[in-house]
């Protein structure tokens, strides 16, 4: 799949408390220290499974709700 976000993109998150996360929804969470926009391809009663739009394979970590910051719903590109 192609990338939907690149370098120079600026995206705004809404806040995870004002969302129902759902599979195939883009979302920006924090892993070690990072802050990482995946999409979500999975969800268990773990929490999600993530990998982003040009990976070939999924992130290895089960996401956590507490990890999540929140969704993307607006991208303004070659800004950033």
């Amino acid at each position: 799949m192609e990338s939907t976000y690149y370098s120079g993109d600026v995206i705004i998150v809404k806040n995870k408390s004002r969302v129902k996360l759902e599979v195939n929804d883009i979302i920006t969470f924090r892993e070690d220290n990072k802050v990482v926009t995946h999409r979500i391809i999975d969800k268990t009663d773990k929490g999600y499974l993530t990998k982003g739009d040009n990976n070939q394979s999924t992130d290895k970590k089960v996401l956590l709700k507490e990890d999540v910051i929140g969704e993307v719903y607006l991208q303004i590109p070659k800004v950033g």
